[in-house]
């Protein structure tokens, strides 16, 4: 006789912490060795890049990203949807991106769902679950 498979639980949302920010945080810090915080030049020789990219990609404001003001919680709703990005651990997981900026911290809020398609029941549960994080001191 043929059983089925046991359901499998959905695995619970973790906030693993919450750190400031700098004001200047541009997503690029330590990616390279002996850059500074924020490279306002070209990349020194020994590192084997070609620098003009980067000057050229600096020069055009990226490394300026926004952390737009926002009331909390997050709505989910407001996240940028990425579907597929370097580092994704499967084809099937979404992630949910949102920078903001919220009483003084500057957040970079990360929402992983193990389904490209996640139902209206699981984004209510993933809301709920950022509705219960709380910014330190609050």
């Amino acid at each position: 006789m043929l059983q089925r498979p046991k359901q499998r639980k959905q695995a619970k949302s973790v906030a693993t912490g919450c750190h400031r920010l700098p004001a200047t945080f541009h997503g690029k810090q330590g990616v390279c060795r002996g850059l500074p915080p924020v490279a306002g030049g070209p990349l020194p020789e020994k590192e084997g890049v070609d620098p003009r990219p980067v000057e050229r990609w600096i020069q055009a404001g990226a490394t300026n990203v926004t952390f737009g003001r926002s009331a909390w919680p997050l709505p989910l709703s407001t996240f940028r949807v990425d579907r597929s990005w370097e580092g994704q651990p499967a084809s099937n997981v979404q992630q949910r991106l949102r920078w903001a900026a919220v009483h003084g911290w500057h957040l970079d809020v990360r929402v992983y769902f193990a389904t490209q398609h996640p139902g209206k029941r699981l984004l209510r549960t993933a809301q709920q679950e950022l509705d219960r994080l709380l910014l330190p001191g609050g």
